[in-house]
């Protein structure tokens, strides 16, 4: 309860007070409820697939950025010594 009252506060999850205080947590009713046990990749079933995908893809990109900086790390090393 404290993790949801700490979201209201900040705003990061959908609700609305009604005039006597009370709070009330909005949910998406337009999507489908899926179980939460995790697919045969490791992934959990109740996350959406576009999150997925972008996250799959940012991983990616930061391993070639990294790979890319080792190689220049290694060159300027052979170059000095």
């Amino acid at each position: 309860m404290d993790a949801i009252r700490k979201r209201v506060q900040r705003g990061t999850i959908a609700h609305e007070k009604d005039p006597d205080g009370r709070v009330r947590i909005l949910l998406d009713t337009d999507m489908p409820r899926q179980d939460t046990d995790q697919d045969t990749a490791g992934r959990r079933q109740d996350t959406p697939v576009p999150l997925l995908e972008a996250k799959d893809e940012t991983i990616a990109a930061l391993r070639e950025r990294v790979q890319s900086l080792e190689r220049q790390l290694d060159a300027r090393r052979g170059g000095a010594g």
